[in-house]
C-alpha cells in the first residue's frame, strides 16, 4: 500500500509540475516581447557563437530563443524586435552566416532574423 501512495503522490507532483508550466507559458505568450526581453532572453547567451567566440551556441541562447518566439506574434513587434536585433548586429558585430546556423542547430523557426539588415526590417 506504502508503494502505491509513494507512485500516486509522484504523479500528483509531476501533474501540479505541468500544470505550472503550462500556465506560465500561457501567459508569457500572451505578452507581446519587446527588446529589452531578447536582450534577457537570448541575446547574452547567443552573442557568442553569433560574433565567432563560440563554437557552438550556448543551450540558454536556444532555451531564449524559444521562449522568447511566442512573444512575437504582431507585425509591429516583429519590426519592433527587427529592428532591435539590427542595431544590436551592427553594434557587436554578429556574423550572418552564423546568426542563420544558430536556428538551424536551435531547432527554432525564429519570426525575425537574427542578425537583419536594415531593409529586412521593413519588409
Amino acid at each position: 500500500m506504502g508503494k502505491k501512495m509513494m507512485g500516486f503522490s509522484r504523479f500528483l507532483w509531476v501533474l501540479g509540475l505541468l500544470f505550472l508550466v503550462v500556465i506560465t507559458n500561457s501567459v508569457h505568450a500572451e505578452t507581446e516581447a519587446t527588446c529589452e526581453d531578447c536582450i534577457q532572453n537570448f541575446v547574452s547567451n547567443c552573442k557568442p557563437y553569433l560574433v565567432g567566440e563560440a563554437a557552438v551556441p550556448d543551450v540558454g541562447c536556444c532555451l531564449g530563443l524559444s521562449n522568447t518566439y511566442g512573444g512575437i506574434t504582431k507585425p509591429k513587434t516583429r519590426k519592433d524586435i527587427c529592428e532591435c536585433l539590427h542595431k544590436l548586429a551592427v553594434r557587436d558585430g554578429y556574423k550572418p552566416d552564423r546568426a542563420k546556423k544558430v536556428l538551424k542547430y536551435c531547432e527554432v523557426d525564429f519570426p525575425v532574423p537574427l542578425a537583419p539588415s536594415a531593409a529586412d526590417c521593413k519588409k
